[in-house]
């Protein structure tokens, strides 16, 4: 019975959570072009896939772009045309110049190398403190930047790699954020997920009751790191030229906001945030070379995006510190709006400052203990 509830309340908030990003798709649309929207979903996939891991164990992470960009070179690479490889990267080695994979066969590839690159890095980093590893998850991403840079006759260094296959579009995009939507969910409500959270809540306690935080920590890494691998695929498929800058600190100061302005510990959070960063850096970039809104008139200003971000990251952080839902999914947070305001009806002279409670009674974490 329990499970069914799990399950059937992870299918629902994956529906609304799906229309949701439709509705944001087919507003993208009508407001900018398919390629704001595509890149939305591609930061959609991005924020998910840090959060599985940052949400649930409460560790800051900044090197799941690493996990991107070695998707988008692997991938890349192994689906790009043999002959048109040869001519842009004429030092590519001679025993793999030939190869040339279907463009899946180039994303399970992809996906299977990052995951066995996060299992190694992760095997590591699960041992750590929380602060070690995060500064660690840090040094993943410096390393990954260097070796491609330095990668000259396979990733053609620092310069812009050309000729990948263009194949993703925002409709094939969107048909993987809700997937990868639909994995976080049922993760998050899973018992491995439950596990890790009342770690993050007391690491101590937890171990006491017999989890194991590690292998909880580990699981976790390598699953947001294949969510971030598939991010990878879809970016460099959408782009078809890019550079390892692309996949560094503002792509990690970028996810990471977002993450933090929706909200780490729910799904639904995440989503929105990234939904809300999004229009931020569409607005403002149109912006930046200056606008007149009636009588008011914006000057051009360099930098106007990255000003908005780090005001809404801060007022985020100051005023709702837990995100925009809290620690519920965005199905419960309306529900109970709804039910409030159906209890005011019923009672009218019930009082309306009554507290709200503080434990989130949507999720089974408090179950854990009692396991």
């Amino acid at each position: 019975m329990m499970a069914e509830s799990v399950l059937g309340r992870t299918l629902v908030g994956t529906v609304v959570l799906a229309g949701v990003l439709i509705a944001a798709s087919l507003l993208g649309l009508a407001e900018f072009n398919s390629a704001v929207v595509t890149i939305f979903l591609t930061d959609v996939v991005a924020a998910v896939g840090l959060a599985v891991f940052m949400g649930n164990s409460g560790i800051l992470s900044f090197g799941h772009p690493a996990f991107m960009g070695l998707a988008a070179y692997v991938s890349g690479l192994a689906s790009m045309n043999p002959v048109l490889r040869r001519a842009t990267l004429t030092t590519f080695p001679h025993l793999l110049s030939g190869i040339s994979l279907p463009f899946w066969g180039g994303v399970c590839l992809a996906i299977g190398f990052v995951a066995l690159f996060a299992l190694t890095t992760g095997l590591a980093i699960v041992r750590l403190p929380r602060d070690a590893a995060a500064i660690a998850t840090l040094g993943t991403l410096v390393i990954v930047n260097v070796v491609l840079v330095n990668a000259r006759s396979i990733t053609n260094g620092s310069q812009t790699l050309y000729g990948v296959a263009l194949t993703v579009g925002w409709r094939g995009a969107l048909v993987v954020a809700v997937l990868c939507v639909t994995i976080a969910r049922l993760y998050r409500e899973a018992s491995a997920g439950l596990e890790l959270r009342a770690s993050r809540e007391d690491e101590v306690a937890a171990a006491a009751l017999g989890i194991n935080v590690r292998r909880r920590r580990l699981e976790a890494w390598v699953l947001s790191a294949i969510i971030s691998a598939a991010a990878g695929v879809l970016l460099g498929h959408f782009l078809g030229a890019f550079s390892p800058a692309q996949f560094y600190l503002t792509l990690t100061i970028t996810v990471v906001a977002m993450v933090i302005v929706g909200g780490e510990t729910t799904v639904s959070g995440v989503v929105m945030g990234t939904i809300l960063v999004t229009a931020v850096l569409q607005v403002l970039g149109n912006w930046e070379d200056g606008a007149s809104l009636g009588p008011i008139h914006i000057p051009a200003l360099l930098g106007l995006p990255t000003l908005g971000l780090s005001v809404v990251l801060v007022l985020a952080v100051y005023f709702r510190r837990q995100g925009l839902f809290g620690r519920q999914e965005l199905e419960f947070a309306v529900a109970g709006s709804a039910r409030r305001r159906m209890s005011r009806r019923v009672r009218p002279g019930a009082r309306e400052d009554v507290a709200e409670p503080l434990v989130d009674t949507s999720t089974e974490d408090v179950g854990v203990a009692k396991k």
